[in-house]
């Protein structure tokens, strides 16, 4: 039952945006009484914690379908990287709900969740390095690639910047490739 109610969430803010989310609007979707969702949630932002969850899944195995047959690690970096920021990019709502949106006290129980999966795979590539030489400390690696990632989003999200999409995919693949050096 609960997932009918995220799904329904769900299509309202891919449909309509994250300002027309409702209790009603939800109701009208799901097919179930807006009553019937306090049953399950608190409240519309400790259900918009389990639309994040369910959001951030998606973009992680949207990146695990664009690393199949990719062998280079240094290309998977790349290419997982592109791949979650073209997600965010094109679903700029869920970017919102994700890093923007106050999820109260219902946070404190799924923070863990939370955690985008692109910073979880992102380690894990890192880690493969560790036979390679990197010129930087993996987390500092990490940490740069993630801060720039995330900026770029804010920034186009919130259209504080000029640059377009293309532009911006390019300047993360340049900026990988500077970081990560010559690795193979």
């Amino acid at each position: 039952m609960k997932q009918i109610f995220i799904d329904s969430a769900k299509t309202i803010i891919k449909e309509k945006g994250l300002k027309f989310v409702s209790a009603r609007e939800i109701s009208k979707i799901s097919g179930y009484s807006y009553t019937t969702l306090y049953n399950y949630f608190e409240n519309i932002d400790s259900l918009l914690t389990y639309v994040a969850v369910d959001y951030l899944e998606e973009s992680y195995q949207e990146m695990l379908q664009a690393l199949k047959g990719t062998n280079d690690i240094k290309k998977k970096i790349i290419v997982a990287s592109k791949t979650y920021f073209s997600f965010m990019y094109n679903h700029p709502s869920i970017f919102k709900i994700v890093f923007i949106n106050d999820f109260g006290v219902e946070v404190e129980s799924m923070s863990y969740k939370l955690i985008p999966k692109v910073t979880i795979l992102l380690r894990e590539l890192l880690k493969d390095l560790k036979d390679r030489q990197i010129t930087l400390d993996r987390d500092i690696l990490f940490e740069l690639i993630s801060s720039s990632i995330h900026s770029k989003l804010m920034f186009a999200i919130f259209k504080r910047s000029p640059i377009k999409y293309d532009d911006l995919l390019m300047m993360i693949e340049k900026e990988l490739n500077i970081l990560i050096g010559d690795i193979k």
